[in-house]
Order: C-alpha cells, then structure tokens, then sequence
C-alpha cells in the first residue's frame, strides 16, 4: 500500500515537474512568439520616435508621441506573460534580437542602442 502510495506521488511530482519546466514554457513560446516580436519591433520604433520628438521642442505633437508609446505596455504584457508561463529571459532577448533583423531596419539603426552614450 505505501509502495503503491508512493509511486502516485513521484509519478505527481514529474507530471507537475514537466508541465512547469517543459510544457508551460513551449506554450509560451509558440503561443505568443510573433506577437512578442511584433509588439518588441513597434515598442523601439514608438521609443526612438517620442525621444526625437521630445528634443525637438514641439508640444503640440509630444502628447501624440506620448499616445504612440501606449503600444510599450502592450509589449511589457505580452513579456511579462511569457515570464511567468516560465521563458527565460534569455530567450526573449533573442527574440527581440530576431525582430529587429525581421522588420529590415538599417544597420545604423540596429547598432545605435549597443553605443554607449555615456561613460
């Protein structure tokens, strides 16, 4: 009886073991790999241009700038969801790595947020 006891609790433990560690994390992925790539890709580009627009000094056009940068939260939502169904950090790096390649911006522009701005 306590062997039988036993096997159903570690045969528990790697069904649960697995669905955390395997399962959870490949449906994760596959489930919001193109709209975290999307969203990444729209996020820099609303970034890039609310950071132009507030060094250019025109009001009337930063509250269209601010509005532009909601699609960030998005994104944040979309990560921060992939986080907790356990993808690692490391693979959302990549993956916003891949965006930039996919959406064919300029080599300049895929370089200027690796240099330092300060030191």
């Amino acid at each position: 009886m306590i062997l039988k006891a036993y096997r159903v609790l570690v045969m528990l433990f790697c069904v649960a073991w697995l669905t955390k560690q395997v399962i959870l994390p490949s449906y994760g992925y596959l489930a919001y790999k193109n709209s975290f790539m999307e969203l990444s890709s729209k996020c820099g580009t609303a970034m890039d241009e609310s950071w132009f627009i507030s060094k250019s000094g025109q009001q009337e056009i930063v509250k269209s700038a601010e509005v532009h940068l909601m699609i960030c939260h998005e994104y944040d939502k979309v990560r921060k969801t992939m986080l907790s169904l356990g993808v690692s950090e490391n693979i959302l790096a990549f993956l916003g790595l891949e965006a930039l390649e996919i959406h064919q911006r300029t080599v300049s522009e895929i370089a200027d947020p690796h240099r330092f701005t300060e030191r």
